[in-house]
This record gives structure tokens, sequence and C-alpha cells, in this order.
């Protein structure tokens, strides 16, 4: 079964508490082979399988410049080229299948644009991104970004024990003798 261990979210920056307004979001779901996953507006639900393991980071990044510039920007018009007949603007889209796939022309490609907002990359203690030397690929970028890292992890439940479900909402009781519905307190 997958799980998301990481983040990335690009939107626009907060003027006064230097949040985020986020318009796209990228899940990194690990379990087997990992997939960046986006629900994007315009394209719909998109899975995009990295080149490697050590280029998780750098091809969400290709993934995430692509979306958000047009399509006559030089990043989706170098992954029109490179990707023949797939269509990479949805589905499923595994880049270890891509025969010709130039990963040091893509990574130029994202370094030279200047993307229109804020990037937030969010990686939780376990995922292949934690403690990864490709974080060291966002300090080379010249744009607005947060990376946050587990600082303090608990574990408190057994992986291998049954898990309480959560409690349930109060559920409404009659009062004796009224027609209408009180709720529980």
């Amino acid at each position: 079964m997958s799980t998301g261990t990481a983040q990335l979210l690009f939107g626009a920056t907060h003027r006064t508490h230097g949040g985020l307004i986020p318009f796209l979001s990228l899940w990194l779901w690990e379990g087997g082979a990992a997939r960046w996953r986006v629900a994007s507006p315009e394209t719909g639900a998109l899975s995009w399988r990295a080149r490697s393991d050590d280029r998780l980071l750098s091809d969400a990044l290709v993934l995430l410049v692509a979306l958000t510039t047009t399509p006559r920007d030089p990043v989706p018009v170098a992954l029109d080229d490179l990707a023949g007949d797939v269509d990479w603007r949805s589905g499923d889209v595994d880049l270890t299948t891509w025969r010709h796939y130039d990963a040091a022309r893509l990574d130029q490609l994202v370094a030279e644009t200047e993307p229109a907002g804020k990037l937030v990359l969010s990686v939780l203690h376990g995922s292949r991104l934690d403690g990864s030397a490709q974080l060291d690929r966002l300090r080379e970028l010249d744009w607005d970004v947060d990376l946050l890292t587990a600082s303090h992890t608990r574990r408190r439940a057994d992986r291998d024990l049954h898990q309480a479900p959560p409690p349930r909402l109060p559920q409404p009781r009659r009062r004796a003798g009224a027609g209408a519905p009180e709720v529980a307190g």
C-alpha cells in the first residue's frame, strides 16, 4: 500500500505572514515505485514516476515548472519533444520507459526558469527524500523556497496492532414527549 511521504506546494506568497496561498500540490507516494501525484484543475489526475530514486526531486521540479508555465515555455516544449507520442500531462507517466530523456537539459531549463510563486517542500520522516542529497537541489535554485523537514517524530501505535477508529460525533437523541431531536452533549 502506498503512502504520502512528501508534498510540494506551489502558489502565491502571502505578503504579511510569509505563508503560501497554494494553487498546485504534488504528493510523493511511496510503497514500491515512488510516484508524484497531482490533481491539476486543467489536466485532471496525473501520476509521474521519476526516472530514478536519485532524481525524485529533480523530476518533480520539471513537472512543477511544466504545469505552472505556459505551453510555449522551454520546459513544456522540451517535454513535448522528449515524450514523442506519450501524453505527459495526464494519466500515468512512467519516465523510466522514455528512451529519450535529457535530464541535464531539463535541469538546466528548470534552473533558468523563475516561477511566478513560492515553493514549499514538506518532507516526512522516513521519506526517500528525508536526509537526501537531493534536497541540495533547492539551494541551487534562485527561487522563493521553504523546506520543511521533521524535527520531532513520535510513533505511538504499534504497526502490527489494530488502531481504534476515530471517535464518533455525538448522535442526536430524542427528548421524551417531544418530536424534535436534541443533540447529546
